[in-house]
């Protein structure tokens, strides 16, 4: 009787591991595909900016509008805009642009170097756009 024990405790095993493996084999494939839910897509913005001196024209490009869009100059100064449209184009004062400590932009003493723009897009995606002036 001690000859039948020994192979279904190995058989008890072996059958244990090979459900455990398939568990951790399924959990696995759930947290990958939970995780892709929630990957978002960062696209190039189509955008066009000038900068006369005292105002910056900046243009949306795109055939989609922008949400929640962040201009940030010099890579200290930002500005916020709730929605550019496609197709449209917004002009915005240069002191309108400030650091987090309330410190404006100030167009006759400082040089504008670099201008980045960040936002929402539809479908929980975002866009980037950076450039610079000589």
């Amino acid at each position: 009787m001690i000859e039948e024990q020994i192979p279904k405790t190995k058989t008890n095993r072996k059958n244990l591991l090979i459900g455990c493996g398939i568990l951790v084999a399924i959990g696995i494939i759930l947290a990958v595909s939970i995780g892709t839910c929630f990957i978002t897509e960062t696209k190039d913005l189509s955008a066009s900016v000038s900068f006369d001196g005292t105002q910056f024209t900046i243009t949306n490009n795109d055939s989609f509008d922008w949400r929640n869009v962040k201009f940030i100059l010099n890579s200290e100064y930002e500005l916020s805009y709730p929605l550019l449209s496609a197709k449209s184009t917004y002009t915005v004062g240069a002191m309108q642009f400030a650091k987090s400590d309330g410190t404006r932009f100030n167009p006759f003493t400082m040089k504008a170097l670099h201008m980045s723009i960040s936002c929402e897009l539809s479908g929980g995606n975002k866009g980037m756009w950076s450039g610079s002036w000589e």
